[in-house]
C-alpha cells in the first residue's frame, strides 16, 4: 500500500438503541496518530458504548505501543478474546499463502464496550493459489449484550 499519515477511509456509526460505534480505518501507518484520534473519539462515547475499531495498524499486535496504548485500558483484541480461532495469526501474505513460521497479525479488529467475541478467523481465499490482497482478510463474530 502507499504509505499515508491518516487513515484512508474513516467511517462510524451511532446506533442510540444499542450505543453502538464503530470505527473503520484503513493502512494506518503512523500509529501515534491513529492511536490519538481513535481514543478521542471513543472516549467521547456515552458509557456503555458498544465499540469496533478494525483496520490495517501495520503494527504487530501483542507487540507493538500502538496496540498496548489501545488495548491498555479501552478496547480488547477479538482475535485474543475469541471463543473460538480459525486461520494464522498472521494477516500479511504478499498475495500469496501464509509463510511458515511468521505470525504476525497487522490487521486488527478490537472491541470495547458490552460485545463478546464469539469467534475470529484470518481467511486465506484463493482461486487456485491466487489471492486477491497481500493481506488475509479478517473477520470476527461479535454479539452485543
Amino acid at each position: 500500500g502507499q504509505q499515508v499519515a491518516l487513515p484512508q477511509l474513516l467511517y462510524d456509526f451511532f446506533h442510540e438503541e444499542r450505543r453502538a460505534f464503530g470505527l473503520l480505518q484503513d493502512e494506518i501507518f503512523q500509529g501515534g496518530q491513529v492511536t490519538v484520534v481513535s481514543k478521542e473519539r471513543i472516549q467521547k462515547l456515552p458509557a456503555g458504548s458498544a465499540v469496533v475499531l478494525l483496520g490495517e495498524f501495520n503494527s504487530s499486535a501483542e507487540e507493538s505501543p500502538v496496540w498496548s496504548d489501545l488495548t491498555g485500558e479501552l478496547l480488547r483484541d477479538a482475535w485474543t478474546q475469541a471463543e473460538t480461532r480459525r486461520g494464522p495469526s498472521a494477516t500479511m501474505g504478499g498475495f500469496g499463502p501464509p509463510r511458515a513460521g511468521d505470525k504476525e497479525r497487522i490487521d486488527w479488529i478490537l472491541v470495547g464496550g458490552p460485545i463478546d467475541v464469539r469467534s475470529a478467523e484470518t481467511i486465506l481465499f484463493n482461486e487456485a493459489g491466487r489471492y486477491p490482497s497481500d493481506h488475509f482478510p479478517v473477520a470476527a463474530r461479535v454479539e452485543i449484550r
